[in-house]
Formats: C-alpha cells, structure tokens, sequence
C-alpha cells in the first residue's frame, strides 16, 4: 500500500496566490488514487481514502482538525478525542481561508506544507507530519505548535480512522443506525520537547523515537510498542 505522507502546517502567514494553490493541490492530487481525488458520496469509499491516504475530497486532512486534538501544555490528557471527519472537513469550525500548499516529492512520498492566515495571532504556528502507519492502523502524526515568541512544541500524536454508525432520518420520523460517519479519533499524544531535533520511524508495530533537545543535550532513544 502506498502512503502519502503529509506535511501540514497552519501558519499566521498570508497565504499566496490561488492560481499557485490550484497547480499545488492538482500535483497532490494526482499523486492520490482516482478514487480519492475528488469528493465523493460514498461513504466507504471517504473512508479507505481517510485510512490509506490522510485525505478528504482530494485535499489533506484539514491540519486545524488535528489541532483541535491537541492538548494545552497546562493540560496534557486528552480532552477532544473524536470528531466526524466527513462532516468537519470543510465547515465552519474549521474554516482554513486559502491553501498555501508546498509539495516535495521523494519518490511515492509526499511532503505536503498547508498555510492558512489567521488575522489575530502573528507568529503563530501549528504543523503536523504523518510519519507513518503501523501495521494494526495507528497513524503516528508529528504535531509542532508555537502560539507566539520562539518556542516551538512538538507531541507524537497516535491517531486512527474508523467507520462509524450514526443516526438517519427517514420521512415518517424513524431514526435508523447507518454507515454515514468516518471518525478520526486521538488515542494518545505524546511530548517529545520544545525545538528538540527528533528522528521517528515506524516499523511494523513499533514506533523508534529519537529525541536530541535543543539547544544542547544528550540525544535519548525510545521505542514504543503499539497494541490495537
């Protein structure tokens, strides 16, 4: 199976020209299977493309859903734990005003950088890498994040897709379980420093985590085993 892998920023920037995010996400695209270049309505068919590629409708997954799973330093335990993909990946809440792509190719892998502007927080930054997927399906995603000033906070977060049943309304009233939900859901995250260099690599079930801090320090190394 070929994965995309994603680099996916929202930065405090102002986002650059349309025609330049258009030729952008059009590589992008063209890169995915035909199934998952464009929106489509069936449901499974969104979720093999969430679950193999990281993507919705043709695009990476919004990078402000991923923050929204993101704890505050004060906190560190999850909070947001779940949300429905299919319907957050272009709304309101979620709105990012203008894709600023910058593409990278290595090969079949993808490095995806998406900037949006946010007009009350200069400097402001968050970032996410997916690194990779294990063989039991935990995406591992790289997460950085400064709200201001020179800090830069970077998690290990693992995430993973699933296929959910949710309400429908029928014409008389009925409420019935359907298929209609694809929910990306946080099962952990993990600190790894503030700037610190890391290298990550994920084999088969197990994640190897090198971690060398800023601005000086003794490089540690970690291996993480995950269950499903």
């Amino acid at each position: 199976m070929k994965l995309t892998s994603l680099l996916i920023s929202s930065l405090c920037l102002m986002a650059t020209s349309a025609n330049a995010d258009s030729s952008q996400l059009g590589t992008f695209k063209s890169s995915l299977p035909n199934a998952c270049q464009e929106r489509t309505a069936d449901v499974k068919t969104a979720f093999d493309c969430a679950n193999n590629q990281f993507t919705v409708d043709g695009k990476p997954i919004n990078p402000l859903i991923i923050k929204d799973f993101s704890s505050l330093l004060s906190d560190m335990h999850n909070q947001v734990v779940g949300i429905n993909l299919l319907n957050s990946q272009n709304s309101n809440r979620y709105f990012n005003d203008g894709y600023d792509l910058a593409l990278s190719q290595k090969g079949d892998v993808f490095n995806v950088k998406v900037t949006h502007p946010e007009q009350d927080c200069e400097g402001c930054m968050f970032s996410y890498e997916t690194v990779g997927k294990t063989e039991n399906g935990i995406w591992v995603v790289l997460t950085a994040e400064s709200t201001s000033g020179s800090g830069v906070f970077q998690n290990l977060m693992f995430v993973k897709l699933s296929l959910s049943k949710g309400y429908a309304e029928s014409k008389d009233g009925t409420l019935s379980l359907t298929d209609n939900q694809v929910i990306i859901e946080k099962l952990y995250e993990m600190p790894l420093g503030e700037r610190a260099h890391t290298d990550i690599q994920v084999e088969g079930n197990t994640v190897n985590i090198s971690i060398e801090p800023y601005p000086s320090g003794e490089k540690t190394f970690k291996t993480v085993k995950v269950q499903s």
